[in-house]
């Protein structure tokens, strides 16, 4: 996982599932700052859409290439 990546909940997440964002940046060694895209970002409460999110409940749907 990387910046740029597009990720969202993995499936077995009841209820997180649906959403998807972009891998802003790294956030320590398990984490990733997300922004989320439409829905999910309302439902985090966040005016700018970004979220500290564990590496461990995410996966990739597209990655960026370099």
């Amino acid at each position: 996982m990387k910046v740029g990546d597009l990720v969202r909940f993995k499936s077995d997440l009841v209820g997180m599932t649906g959403h998807a964002g972009l891998v802003m940046a790294h956030n320590g060694e398990g984490g990733v700052d997300v922004m989320w895209l439409a829905g999910e970002a309302q439902w985090r409460h966040r005016e700018n859409g970004v979220a500290m999110e564990m590496k461990m409940f995410l996966e990739v749907i597209s990655e960026e290439d370099t």
